[in-house]
């Protein structure tokens, strides 16, 4: 029993503290008014056009909400961003599809298990809701993987044929 809770202690205290400790080894980041890209779309945004977070996320919201943009620097990256999101060039529709069949997987585990303990068991009123629920996600991982990434991509085509850059005012 002793043993068991001085494994419970280095596990919940000395874990911790250690992760904290390896931390404060690295060195902090350079302090930049660019900050850093916390996803795909915002590291390809920092590096292809060197934008600040705010003129990130303007950018952002622009190619995936719609919206004009007034500073020409800022309707290009636009552009740029929603000729690689049409294209299917960046991850963020790769990720749509990998949590979508993840959704799937799981709903056909819970399928799975809510048949077999309904078949081998006489626990039928406990268990038999992990069917619809299996069907449940299964549907909406299929409409994750194979609704959003057309989505973004339809939202980047529109963004796409609006005005053109090219006649921005300078």
């Amino acid at each position: 029993m002793v043993w068991a809770l001085a494994a419970i202690l280095l596990l919940g205290v000395g874990v911790p503290i250690g992760a904290w400790w390896l931390t404060r080894l690295r060195p902090a980041p350079s302090p930049d008014r660019l900050g850093i890209g916390y996803d795909q779309i915002d590291k390809w945004l920092l590096n292809q056009h060197r934008l600040s977070p705010l003129d990130r996320e303007r950018v952002r919201r622009a190619v995936f909400r719609g919206g004009q943009l007034d500073d020409p620097t800022l309707a290009r990256a636009a552009h740029d961003l929603a000729t690689k999101l049409a294209s299917g060039k960046l991850g963020r529709v790769w990720l749509a599809r990998v949590v979508g069949g993840a959704h799937m997987m799981m709903g056909a585990a819970f399928i799975g298990w809510g048949v077999t303990t309904v078949i081998t068991s006489h626990h039928v009123d406990k268990y038999i809701v992990l069917i619809p629920e299996g069907a449940w996600f299964v549907t909406f991982g299929a409409l994750l993987a194979i609704w959003a990434p057309r989505r973004i991509q339809q939202q980047a085509a529109t963004r796409l044929c609006g005005p053109d850059v090219d006649q921005a005012p300078s």
